[in-house]
């Protein structure tokens, strides 16, 4: 909500993008695909101090037909560098479907570069859990970058400037809930008797409570202050050189 107490620039920075300074989770730009040469660069620092940290990146299919996404990938395979791409393909760059984005496939692209590239589906918490180990482990012991296509399913519109029912089919959408990854899950719970219907339901309830708390604290901090609008935007230590003759 952009008020004071934001932990990335308190309170000057796009609304909805969450980070953690305790779990190492940068604030992500707006602007599609600008994270990823970034992030190749924090992998190349990590590496340089002996670390066996991996960067993890991410992206919708939309911003990988950006140029940014092809030089980091080019550079995070020339230099072997510890990054994992996760593309998550829900099929529209906003209202734009993949067919009239681009006419390869993502984890394709990634393998041309010569980076080793996986497609999964996304919506089965079960394939994830089983690929990402071993891949993380071989990353940090220095086997280089890794792409993951996941295929995951949009159930609402991209943004509220967006109705996606103008260009979506409503047999799509009636395909598209079938696969909620949520409702998979449940549904594997209750079919292997793991959870009953009543225990699933409290676990519900108290992540609405937890939701609605955490809301209620955000919309009642308060607003940041005028006076001190390049708080944490920009340095006053910013390094004068000396020309050189």
């Amino acid at each position: 909500l952009s008020r004071e107490g934001d932990p990335s620039s308190n309170g000057r920075n796009m609304p909805e993008h969450f980070s953690s300074r305790k779990l190492h989770l940068v604030s992500q730009t707006a602007c599609t695909g600008t994270q990823y040469l970034p992030a190749v660069g924090m992998a190349k620092a990590l590496r340089k101090d002996g670390s066996d940290a991996i960067v993890y990146v991410s992206s919708g299919e939309g911003a990988t037909s950006e140029g940014e996404f092809f030089e980091a990938v080019n550079w995070a395979t020339r230099e072997e560098l510890p990054v994992l791409f996760l593309i998550q393909n829900n099929g529209y760059a906003i209202s734009v479907p993949q067919h009239s984005q681009t006419s390869s496939e993502i984890h394709r692209m990634a393998a041309a570069f010569g980076m080793p590239s996986y497609h999964v589906d996304g919506t089965w918490y079960e394939t994830m859990y089983q690929l990402m180990p071993n891949l993380i482990k071989r990353m940090r012991e220095g086997l280089g970058p890794i792409l993951i296509e996941a295929q995951v399913i949009r159930l609402e519109s991209h943004s509220s400037s967006d109705d996606q029912m103008k260009y979506r089919s409503e047999e799509e959408m009636a395909r598209a809930r079938e696969r909620d990854p949520i409702m998979q899950t449940e549904r594997y719970l209750l079919r292997h008797r793991i959870m009953v219907q009543e225990e699933i339901q409290k676990l519900r309830a108290g992540i609405q409570a937890q939701g609605n708390k955490a809301a209620e604290e955000a919309d009642a901090a308060t607003q940041p202050e005028q006076g001190r609008i390049t708080t944490r935007i920009y340095s006053d230590q910013t390094p004068f050189f000396e020309e050189k003759a």
